[in-house]
Formats: C-alpha cells, structure tokens, sequence
C-alpha cells in the first residue's frame, strides 16, 4: 500500500511507499483528468503552484501495477 499525507495539504505532499515494489513514475491529475505534473519516483511533491480543489495521484511501479490516491490541495 502506499500513503500520502497530509490530506488535505497547502504546499506539500509526501508519498510513503509501504511496500517492496519500487514506484517508476507519479502524475497528478486534476478533477477534469487533465495532467498537471508528473515526475519519476520521489517522496515529496511541491503542491504550490496547484489551484484549490480535488486531485488524483496515479503512482506507478516496476511491475506495471497502478496505484490511484486522491487529494485535497487547500
């Protein structure tokens, strides 16, 4: 499983990876599934420059499972 925290959050968001598999890429979509950022594994994104509103983090890994969490940006 993986958590992310905090939720909601103003300027930040970590990615704990709870298991084995290693994540290989992270993107942010809005609530109209347009991407908004994109990035190869990391444990924190910058969520600054993002309006107000609902957003889905899709987080891949190596063997090709998809992962999808959704966040509040305050």
């Amino acid at each position: 499983s993986v958590k992310i925290y905090p939720n909601p959050t103003k300027s930040h968001l970590n990615i704990e990876n709870l298991t084995p598999r290693k994540i290989t890429s992270i993107t942010v979509y809005d609530h109209l599934g347009k991407q908004v950022f994109s990035s190869i594994s990391t444990n924190k994104i910058s969520v600054n420059n993002l309006e107000i509103g609902v957003y889905f983090l899709e987080l891949k890994f190596y063997n090709s499972e998809t992962v999808i969490k959704r966040f509040i940006k305050n």
